[in-house]
């Protein structure tokens, strides 16, 4: 296991873009973006390329930069998203022209800071994939099966340290509607009163009995220090779907004992979709994991 050999620490999405304009790569992945506005001069791009060896004297991608290229483009299994950091939001004012204006934007914009990042998995390799402005970092992998390779690549992108510890709290299932359109995520740091209120007039509406509201809540009114959200695309080579019903979050709270909880998506044995919270192990990782994996995959099968 290891970066790809010969890797440059500053290959980023810019330099791939590059090759992609010029007609020598394949588009860049899309699960990778946004990707980056182009500042550097396409000739600076191509002397770094060469200087760092991922090109030859005529501006070809390496055997080894296509062949990775091709991996993040085309694997089988491709868990994709992004970590947010809902602390280190910033305003940001914009001059705008009146005909700017006139089309509806606005002059301050509040930006949330993301890395996007993807963990891309074929029968042969697993990649685990982070994208910044400074680098593209990829780690390959052997791979094994494919549910289990994706839990450890998102471990090693999301905790690699295993410094989060996981929330104290029994696994709740709940359906989706107790959840969705609340006007709040289950993260915004929400008033625990309110949030108590909330989840337990939902789930009297949905008819679900217990306390379970009461874990919702004090999850719901803890502080996110980040958030990483995730969605599956599938290939079989000739059809692509991407699972849009399935989903899979890891909110980290900033609470005075922070903890990390995964947020997956189940069905019921009617068929109904359930959301499902548990503190982060590599088990409850798993299993959120398995499940995205299963939908993409019946996805793909229902599009033939």
């Amino acid at each position: 296991p290891g970066k790809m050999a010969g890797m440059a620490e500053q290959f980023t999405l810019e330099h791939w873009l590059y090759l992609f304009h010029a007609g020598r790569a394949p588009q860049p992945s899309t699960e990778l973006a946004p990707w980056p506005i182009a500042v550097t001069e396409g000739a600076v791009l191509a002397e770094q390329l060469r200087e760092w060896r991922l090109t030859d004297e005529y501006g070809q991608p390496t055997e080894e930069l296509d062949a990775l290229m091709s991996l993040l483009t085309t694997a089988e299994v491709r868990v994709w998203g992004a970590m947010r950091f809902p602390l280190r939001s910033e305003t940001v004012t914009y001059e705008l022209t009146e005909e700017q204006k006139s089309w509806g934007l606005d002059e301050e914009v509040l930006v949330v800071p993301r890395v996007p990042m993807m963990v891309a998995w074929t029968e042969e390799h697993t990649a685990v994939v982070q994208s910044t402005p400074e680098a593209l970092t990829v780690e390959i992998f052997t791979s094994s099966e494919a549910a289990a390779d994706v839990t450890a690549g998102l471990l090693r992108l999301l905790d690699p340290e295993r410094k989060w510890k996981p929330r104290r709290m029994p696994p709740i299932k709940v359906p989706r509607e107790v959840v969705a359109d609340t006007g709040m995520s289950l993260a915004d740091g929400v008033d625990v009163k309110d949030a108590r209120g909330l989840f337990k007039e939902r789930m009297a509406a949905a008819g679900v009995t217990g306390g379970r509201w009461e874990e919702l809540a004090e999850f719901a009114a803890d502080q996110p220090y980040a958030i990483a959200q995730f969605a599956v695309t599938v290939t079989d080579g000739t059809r692509t779907v991407t699972a849009e019903d399935s989903a899979l979050a890891v909110t980290f709270t900033a609470a005075e004992e922070p903890t990390a909880v995964v947020v997956g998506s189940a069905r019921s044995p009617m068929g109904a979709w359930l959301a499902t919270f548990e503190g982060l192990t590599e088990k409850s990782l798993a299993t959120a994991v398995g499940s995205l994996v299963r939908e993409g995959r019946g996805a793909l099968r229902k599009k033939s």
